[in-house]
């Protein structure tokens, strides 16, 4: 299956930028000439069943033939609606704060979650991963995935509009209302009261920026950080994963030059110590648009 999926990709390339060349001694790493564009296939089986998964190793090796070009992680799964396009450039520093096994690879990871795929990237962070799903980004025109200006009641708009496509009702504090686009979100799709999360954490969850609801549970809370530190909206989320003992996925959201700040920060001691690192994901005002055109169905 993932020998098919990866030959339909090729083909595709090929139709859009010319024929591949392979690099190194590998059998994964191609390269486009024509635009010093590399691809580096990588492969992996959807893994468990209540937590489904896949996990992709990168040999050093063929990452370091590709360094100064402009080089895609092309995520192949089993199955063809879970592939992942992933520009190395955005990630790049993240794997400086990895470690290369003892068989000479970068292990990474996605993980298939309700609120949408994350990638994870050990001893890093936790990313979205929902704005590198399919090939658009390589097919794509260089200005077509280039989001417009974004500021704090935009991304939450956006993430209100992403929220009721998948089917959840969604959650503004109240002094925030008059600021959303509702052009684009529906207004029945809004919850008009929280449930009780217990007194501590309902103080807090009234405030958070964006929450997604599945009836009375939270699917996940999304803390915009647009002028105000990476770490506050750490210690919101953290306070509520202390104090209410329902499972959530949560998401600091910011711009893409907040990336490494958020690294920094989330990997803190007194962070890690709750292990937040493998329970917050960032997500970029980018990924953030993206994610909504790949939804909205505006991606070609």
């Amino acid at each position: 299956m993932m020998k098919s999926i990866t030959e339909q990709i090729k083909k595709g390339i090929t139709a859009h930028h010319g024929k591949l060349e392979r690099v190194g001694a590998g059998r994964s790493l191609f390269s486009i000439p024509a635009t010093n564009t590399f691809i580096y296939f990588r492969y992996s089986k959807i893994l468990g069943q209540s937590r489904p998964y896949a996990f992709f190793g990168l040999r050093k090796q063929d990452v370091d033939l590709a360094r100064g070009g402009n080089l895609y992680l092309c995520f192949v799964t089993d199955m063809p609606n879970e592939v992942f396009l992933i520009p190395f450039a955005d990630f790049e520093s993240c794997y400086d704060y990895t470690h290369v096994g003892s068989d000479g690879q970068y292990k990474t990871m996605i993980f298939f979650k309700e609120d949408g795929a994350e990638l994870y990237i050990p001893q890093s962070a936790r990313f979205n991963a929902e704005a590198y799903r399919g090939l658009d980004g390589l097919f794509a025109g260089p200005d077509a995935a280039r989001a417009p200006e974004i500021d704090h009641a935009g991304a939450q708009t956006l993430l209100g509009v992403i929220g009721s496509l998948k089917g959840h009702s969604i959650w503004f504090p109240k002094n925030d209302l008059d600021k959303i686009d509702f052009g684009m979100v529906d207004r029945s799709n809004l919850c008009r009261s929280l449930p009780s999360f217990g007194s501590t954490a309902d103080a807090i969850l009234k405030e958070i920026d964006v929450i997604w609801l599945s009836g009375s549970r939270l699917a996940a809370i999304f803390e915009v950080e647009h002028s105000t530190p990476i770490y506050s909206g750490l210690l919101r989320i953290s306070d509520i994963l202390i104090s209410s003992a329902n499972a959530v996925d949560a998401k600091i959201v910011a711009e893409q030059e907040r990336r490494d700040a958020f690294q920094r920060q989330v990997r803190r001691p007194t962070f890690q110590k709750h292990k937040l690192d493998e329970k917050v994901s960032f997500i970029s005002y980018q990924n953030v648009w993206q994610w909504s055109q790949i939804l909205r169905g505006k991606t070609a």
